[in-house]
Formats: structure tokens, C-alpha cells, sequence
């Protein structure tokens, strides 16, 4: 399948079944693929959401019990990297990142990640989390953190470019230093 220009999504899922998207190409979209809500145990592997404005996938709380694998293309045409139900994860040091995306992920350290016209970093359910020394710009959000995630400490980061630098919609703790 080839969705190309969708005003809003690409490919939008809200279903209660376990699915398995693969080979599909959605890009130039606002959103390449939508996920209000996916069985458990669904995956989604080697497709095409690069080029996208908002996000390359989008995912909501309801939805993390997923396996999105590297095979994915986002952003610009980098890798899109998944991590659900982690406590202590260490991204560090990746120039190659189409789109981070951290669901249920807990005392955490991203470190070091550079991002260049892609889908920045979203959090989902996710607490006590570092981004430091990172440099995101050209993406629509560098990082957003949804209605579940709370206390995200940003050190020495550097977002430009971007519609939004930061945007959280929850009343979690928000602590800058030196951006």
C-alpha cells in the first residue's frame, strides 16, 4: 500500500484485535501512521513513514503493548527506535534516529541523540526521564510528552527550528538546566 499526501493520517488504526502492519509507505502525510488503539502483541515492521510534518507513528497510551521494530523508516529516512516497559534504559550517542519513541519507560537516561529534520522524541506513560546534551532541530515537536508522562529533566540540550522545542501535556515536573 502507498499513502502519499493525506491531510491527516496515512494509515489510522483503532481496533481491539492484534494486526500486523508491514510493507506499507506512508509519507508526505501530516501523520504517516496513527495508533488510537492495537491488540496486543500487534506488530509493525518494515514500513515507510518518512517525510512526514507531525510524526513519523504517533501512538496513544492504549497502545503500548506493541512490537514496533527498527525495520521502520521515519523522519527523514532514519530508523524509527521503540522502547515499551523499560526502567533504566540508556539511549546514547545515535546520529541515526528517524524517531524515538518511549512508552512506559521510567528513570531513564537519552543522551547525546542528534536529530535532523525528523520526528523528534515522544514519551508516552512515562516518568522520571533525562534528555541531556541532545541537539534536535527541523522536527515539529523535538520532544513531546502526553497526558501520562510526568517529570522529564532536560539538561544542556540544544532544539531549534521547530514548531515546538518542548511541549508536554500533562502537570508533571518540566526542570531545565542550561538549555
Amino acid at each position: 500500500n502507498i499513502i502519499n499526501n493525506s491531510a491527516v493520517s496515512g494509515i489510522y488504526l483503532n481496533v481491539e484485535s492484534s494486526s500486523i502492519i508491514q510493507n506499507n509507505i506512508a509519507v508526505n502525510n501530516s501523520v504517516g501512521l496513527q495508533v488510537v488503539s492495537l491488540g496486543a502483541d500487534s506488530a509493525i515492521s518494515g514500513n515507510n513513514f518518512s517525510n512526514n510534518i507531525i510524526y513519523s507513528v504517533n501512538l496513544s497510551s492504549d497502545s503500548c503493548d506493541i512490537n514496533v521494530d527498527s525495520s521502520n523508516i521515519g523522519g527523514s529516512g532514519k530508523p524509527i527506535y521503540y522502547y515499551n516497559s523499560t526502567t533504566g534504559l540508556s539511549v546514547v550517542g545515535n546520529a541515526s534516529i528517524g524517531q524515538l519513541i518511549l512508552c512506559n519507560i521510567n528513570d531513564s537516561d537519552i543522551t547525546d541523540v542528534v536529530m535532523s529534520n525528523d520526528s523528534g522524541i515522544l514519551f508516552i506513560s512515562s516518568s522520571n526521564n533525562t534528555v541531556r546534551n541532545s541537539a534536535i532541530n527541523g522536527s515539529y515537536y523535538a520532544v513531546r510528552a502526553d497526558l501520562d508522562s510526568e517529570s522529564i529533566i532536560f539538561e544542556n540540550n540544544s532544539f531549534y527550528s521547530n514548531n515546538f522545542g518542548i511541549n508536554m501535556d500533562s502537570s508533571g515536573t518540566l526542570a531545565n538546566r542550561n538549555i
